[in-house]
């Protein structure tokens, strides 16, 4: 039996992302129910009394009633010292010099971040305990019930629920085969929700475009060239890191494929746009679908004044490099 001292074989997961739901019964990670008793932003750490173990090796669980975990410092202003919360961390981190094996965390308790677990601290409701347990490997009727259960949390108003339902309804097989006309307009509904989880929305928003057949055809880069249409291109560098996240993801399903255009004035704004994250793939989409133009496009955004001073610059470099390379002979347009 392993022990946070020692070396442990593990199954690696390199090629595949695990839902939220999985990676929380993953035997090597504990989840457990506890009322906050410290919040410590100066050493971003969270100080719990322990209530249950809800999943995980028992061994693993510490003796102590008080379990303290390191918790990513963005996420600790919302949470209140005397709230019940269920929490999951691990003790383990992947051995670089041994590909599939773990070695202990030298920094100690680590709460999970994973893609629908950013991080994995929920309010402990009855919703929470109740994905936990058909979470389980769940099948047959327990799935219909996870299912019906996601979506129900996907159309509330916590976020975080929100991004661990989005997530496991993206990466769970099982469930993207039960997914019917019902269900696809209420996924539709969330991506198309510009006040739903940013992380969330991403996460469909990418699964509908790989899988049409289970999400629904054709509606995927729709709603992308909405999103990209209608959402500020200000405030992203220095805003919300998730909505930036989301604006860039939306932006590369364009940039990934010939099938669809981004309309010109849609991919002109973004090349206005505070963040040069953004900035960049917009570039390509207009090199690639407006070569003729592309040049006199990107003089314009730059010499407008309504431009941000650090995308102008980047703007007037980039066109510095277009023009070496044409002299080059390396590019057209």
């Amino acid at each position: 039996m392993c022990t946070a001292l020692v070396l442990i074989s593990c199954t690696a997961h390199a090629e595949r992302i695990e839902p939220p739901l999985e990676l929380l019964h993953d035997p090597t990670n504990l989840v457990v129910a506890g009322t906050i008793e410290t919040v410590d932003s100066t050493a971003d750490r969270v100080v719990f009394q322990r209530k249950d173990l809800l999943a995980g090796r028992a061994a693993l669980a510490p003796q102590d009633d008080e379990v303290e975990v390191r918790v990513p410092h963005e996420a600790l202003g919302h949470l209140a010292v005397g709230k019940d919360y269920i929490f999951a961390y691990t003790l383990f981190a992947p051995d670089p010099r041994r590909p599939g094996k773990l070695l202990a965390k030298r920094q100690g308790a680590t709460v999970l971040v994973a893609p629908g677990l950013e991080p994995a601290v929920f309010e402990d409701t009855p919703d929470v305990r109740r994905l936990l347990d058909l979470g389980n490997q769940a099948e047959g009727e327990d799935s219909a019930e996870l299912l019906e259960l996601l979506l129900h949390n996907l159309a509330g108003k916590n976020p975080a629920l929100q991004n661990l339902a989005a997530n496991e309804l993206a990466l769970a097989p099982e469930l993207r085969q039960r997914l019917g006309p019902p269900e696809r307009k209420t996924i539709r509904t969330f991506v198309d929700d510009p006040a739903a989880a940013p992380l969330g929305r991403m996460a469909l928003l990418e699964a509908a475009a790989q899988f049409p057949q289970n999400f629904g055809a054709g509606w995927a880069l729709d709603s992308a060239a909405r999103i990209l249409a209608s959402a500020p291109t200000s405030g992203v560098e220095n805003g919300d890191a998730d909505r930036a996240t989301l604006l860039r993801s939306t932006l590369l399903l364009f940039d990934q494929t010939t099938a669809v255009s981004l309309s010109p004035q849609t991919v002109r704004r973004w090349l206005g746009s505070d963040s040069v994250a953004l900035v960049e793939p917009s570039l390509r989409l207009l090199q690639r679908q407006a070569p003729q133009t592309a040049r006199r496009t990107i003089e314009q955004v730059a010499s407008d004044a309504g431009t941000p001073a650090q995308t102008r610059i980047f703007l007037r470099e980039y066109l510095k490099r277009f023009d070496a390379s044409r002299a080059r002979g390396g590019a057209s347009g």
